[in-house]
């Protein structure tokens, strides 16, 4: 836990940074290494841990972007549905999730899309989700990617066209 909050609170545009997290162990060993407390100070104070269940827990205020970060597998059914369902309660003005791309391309190869700009474009336009990185250049390319290297296309088992 902790190294994307980090860097997010290392950007100066950045007022503050909510981690919630679950686990008791977890945020108990975060603060035994001792990770924000290596951060300079003005970076640090941005840091608020907060126990809760990422499911239920709701903002006070506005939230810039909603980055969920919660499960062990890289892709699972039901993963867009969890976001959308986080991104309901929280109303971010963008959203990333782990796993972002794998799912793009899971999904694009179950709706039965290539992994070029248009499927891509298609897919994520099912996804539902104001999600940071489609707008970027060459973002098929980096799901394609996503998609062949760490996963070999075992995921997509079912889906009606494997990853090019």
């Amino acid at each position: 836990m902790g190294w994307s909050a980090a860097a997010s609170a290392l950007r100066p545009e950045v007022e503050s940074v909510t981690v919630v997290e679950f686990g008791p162990a977890v945020i108990a060993l975060h603060e035994a290494l001792g990770i924000f407390a290596q951060l300079p100070p003005e970076a640090r104070a941005k840091i608020r841990i907060v126990r809760g269940d990422a499911h239920a827990w709701m903002p006070d205020g506005p939230v810039d972007l909603l980055m969920p970060d919660i499960w062990l597998p890289l892709v699972s059914d039901g993963r867009v549905a969890e976001v959308r369902r986080m991104q309901a309660k929280v109303r971010a003005g963008a959203v990333y999730f782990w796993g972002q791309e794998m799912e793009i391309a899971r999904h694009a190869a179950l709706a039965g899309r290539d992994l070029d700009d248009d499927g891509i474009r298609a897919t994520i336009a099912d996804v539902d989700l104001l999600l940071i990185g489609p707008d970027m250049p060459g973002y098929a390319e980096k799901v394609r990617l996503a998609a062949q290297r760490p996963m070999r296309g075992r995921w997509l088992a079912g889906a009606s066209r494997a990853p090019k």
